[in-house]
């Protein structure tokens, strides 16, 4: 009687602590001898191992290519801006400018995390079927791998994704491991260990697979190369010495650039060749090196984006050299009028033969050297004194058509024919004593420079300032500086220009789009 009450009483006890073990796991979201807590247990962190998986996988691809095109975010960038409306990707460039770039990016490579998770945690759950600790972390870095290899074609890329994606998913649960108290700890433990490593492989795999080699030096004719020193040395010679600002052509390192890339195409010259083909009597190819033995021109030429404010800094001036697309153009005869000029990027414009492409150069060097990648190499075309939208870089296509077409920005709602707008620059100031110093660039295409004018008290008089001596080429900037004496205050300095028609910089203040913004340059400076 008392042995049958006391296994009652140790039966009871037994039960008791056991629904007090429970519960206190519940209350804490640890898995203790309740099956479903266990299961809602593993199902959370397999989650969040997952979406931690896609995050490291993006990165471990960043860190074994950079900021390439072979990039696991790129391509989803670029079809972000392809397939965006034009009115968010006006609305992107408009409000954000260059930083939107950085945004697209980001939001593609969000987009790819995304998906990368949702791969791993399908993995990890199919892995959980079957009697193999591991073969969800398996299958989920195959997949990845596969993956991004598709997406990028770079087996490089390809396997910073799937070294990223394993390492967090070896920290995820499997049906093998047996649930306890100190789960939640060694999981994240594991799972931070591996965002670690992450970081360690990549940078190993970075190293091995670091940036593409910039293009091999050209050989330039001695005539040639004449020629490109004596446009450089004149422009040193008229350029005005301006504190943060350049000389009359700038260092290829400092000239500004705009594409639809979200990292620098490369491409190589011996895969590279142009065809002049569609409307005309003959279809006309010629290859790279085929280009370099025709007869070359050089010219002083600035390029303007469309797209820029009027304070802003898109706005630069180089020597290029390159052949006549005049020369392909009769040897193609054309029958219609206008041309859609391909990039190997993707990118495409249209512009009129007659004043545009008739006019154009197929550009190889710059300053006198290899165009570098991010300018168009191997080759790109330059129309002095045009938008630089249709100035394309790494042409490869010229397709000549009876009826306008549209464009890349074109159907965006950007007009790169239209006339180019006067332009001044207040980029520079500098006090020397009781004495300000103030200068810049003023441009307005083929039309040249005719006066630049400056006003310290917000315009309501204007003074003319000195301009630098114009370049032989036409279609260039010119500099101006100009110097006053105040009494210590602020001073609203304006700068307006005049082109060589006679034709005044507007003043009211009009967007970029759809054909360049208007207005005057201002800025508040304080003599001291």
């Amino acid at each position: 009687m008392v042995g049958a009450a006391a296994d009652a009483l140790y039966t009871c006890g037994e039960r008791r602590r056991r629904a007090v073990a429970i519960e206190r796991s519940a209350r804490q979201g640890l898995p203790g001898s309740d099956p479903s807590a266990s299961v809602t247990y593993r199902s959370v962190v397999r989650a969040s191992a997952s979406l931690i998986a896609g995050i490291s996988g993006v990165l471990g691809s960043y860190l074994a290519t950079g900021a390439t095109d072979t990039f696991v975010a790129i391509p989803a960038t670029e079809l972000l801006v392809v397939y965006s409306p034009a009115v968010v990707v006006n609305t992107v460039i408009g409000t954000f400018g260059s930083l939107g770039e950085t945004l697209l990016v980001l939001t593609a490579g969000a987009m790819v995390a995304g998906l990368l998770a949702v791969v791993s945690y399908a993995s990890l759950v199919a892995g959980a079927r079957t009697e193999a600790p591991y073969a969800g972390a398996a299958l989920g870095t195959v997949l990845s791998g596969l993956l991004a290899l598709v997406l990028v074609g770079s087996f490089l890329s390809a396997l910073g994704v799937a070294v990223g994606v394993l390492l967090v998913l070896l920290a995820a649960p499997t049906r093998a491991e047996p649930a306890s108290v100190d789960g939640p700890r060694r999981h994240v433990l594991r799972i931070g260990a591996a965002v670690v490593g992450v970081g360690a492989i990549g940078t190993v795999l970075g190293r091995l697979g670091s940036e593409s080699e910039p293009p091999a030096a050209l050989d330039l004719p001695t005539e040639t190369e004449l020629a490109v020193e004596s446009q450089l040395e004149e422009a040193r010679e008229r350029s005005f010495d301006l504190p943060d600002a350049p000389g009359l052509v700038s260092e290829i390192g400092e000239f500004y650039t705009v594409d639809i890339n979200s990292a620098t195409p490369t491409f190589d010259a011996e895969d590279w060749a142009l065809f002049v083909e569609g409307a005309v009597e003959e279809t006309v190819a010629v290859d790279y090196e085929g280009l370099l033995e025709r007869d070359a021109e050089v010219v002083t030429a600035t390029l303007r984006c469309i797209g820029e404010s009027v304070d802003g800094n898109l706005l630069d001036t180089a020597v290029w050299t390159g052949v006549p697309v005049s020369d392909l153009l009769s040897a193609a005869a054309p029958r219609g009028e206008y041309a859609t000029i391909h990039a190997m990027d993707g990118y495409d414009e249209v512009v009129p033969i007659e004043g545009y492409l008739e006019r154009g150069l197929l550009v190889y060097a710059m300053n006198g050297e290899t165009l570098p990648r991010e300018h168009g190499f191997p080759v790109r075309l330059l129309m002095p004194g045009t938008w630089g939208k249709v100035n394309v870089k790494w042409i490869d296509r010229i397709e000549i058509t009876e009826e306008e077409g549209e464009g890349y920005w074109g159907s965006r709602g950007w007009n790169g024919t239209a006339p180019m707008r006067i332009v001044a620059k207040l980029w520079s100031a500098e006090q020397t004593g009781v004495t300000m110093r103030v200068g810049g660039h003023a441009y307005a295409g083929d039309r040249g420079i005719g006066e630049v004018e400056v006003s310290i008290d917000g315009g309501e008089s204007w003074e003319e300032a000195e301009l630098s001596e114009a370049l032989s080429d036409g279609a260039t900037w010119r500099q101006w500086r100009y110097a006053f004496e105040g009494e210590p205050g602020e001073y609203e300095v304006v700068v307006r220009a005049t082109d060589g028609e006679g034709t005044v910089q507007e003043g009211e203040e009009g967007d970029a789009r759809p054909d360049g913004a208007t207005g005057w340059m201002s800025r508040t400076l304080t003599v001291e």
